[in-house]
């Protein structure tokens, strides 16, 4: 793949369509990466018969979760990547091609919206933006789940030792621009209200693609034992859980473990 034609996301994700879905599942890194996050991102959530909007839903890694956990919820999904939306399993009437913005600008609101892996991709003013659109389209007391890569982690400071040039395959190697933020840094807009922060991927970069297996097993024993101001270091990512302000919410814009 050419780096003019990766420096587009939706170009580059359309490459990498085919398999992706399955890689998945047999990546032991990629399933660990990709369940952990899916396993946070719906914990105490009540789901069922909800209205669910998947933003960047890729090849419906999301969509197979809920459905492997038995949850039936109202579930609508968009992507700029038409390829990974046809790879995926998600119904034709449920997956929308384009931006969410001008998508569902009209459309009734949601329970829960899903922002998993999609911050890495854009730029400040445009998660801004998003963010502001989504808390417009939520209902009260309803929910955002948004994944970020993790300024300042151990395995972002290492990845930016490593010159560009030396790297081939992946998002690293692909030409486009990578979006990092520390949990100060995230643009929550003044209508959410921050309730959890979940850390994420306590693997080692590069190793974890070396030696996926055993860099996973120590990662969930990393997990386990690092104590509370570490694990922020060792995770390479984090995902937040804002919730809609309603009459009857009160409480610190400050984020909480």
């Amino acid at each position: 793949m050419s780096k003019t034609k990766a420096n587009k996301p939706a170009q580059f994700f359309d490459a990498r369509a085919p398999g992706y879905r399955e890689s998945v599942s047999s990546d032991p890194f990629l399933h660990y990466f990709h369940y952990q996050r899916l396993e946070s991102a719906i914990e105490g959530q009540l789901l069922e018969g909800k209205r669910l909007l998947d933003i960047g839903a890729g090849t419906g890694i999301l969509y197979d979760f809920l459905q492997q956990e038995g949850i039936q919820a109202d579930y609508q999904a968009c992507d700029i990547s038409g390829q990974m939306l046809a790879h995926s399993r998600i119904p034709p009437n449920r997956r929308h091609l384009g931006r969410a913005s001008e998508l569902f600008e009209t459309a009734p609101g949601f329970d829960g919206i899903f922002m998993l892996g999609l911050s890495t991709y854009l730029s400040l003013s445009e998660l801004q933006n998003l963010l502001e659109f989504c808390s417009g389209k939520l209902n009260p007391g309803g929910f955002i789940a948004v994944s970020f890569t993790h300024r300042k982690s151990l395995d972002f400071r290492l990845r930016q030792l490593v010159p560009t040039r030396w790297i081939k395959i992946g998002v690293l190697g692909s030409g486009l621009k990578i979006a990092a933020y520390s949990l100060k840094q995230v643009p929550v807009p003044p209508t959410l209200l921050p309730e959890k922060t979940h850390w994420l991927n306590q693997t080692v970069p590069f190793i974890n693609r070396l030696l996926p297996r055993l860099s996973v097993f120590f990662a969930k024993i990393r997990k386990r034992i690092l104590p509370g101001f570490l694990l922020p270091f060792f995770s390479s990512d984090f995902l937040l859980i804002l919730r809609k302000k309603t009459g009857g919410i009160s409480g610190s814009d400050s984020f909480s473990a």
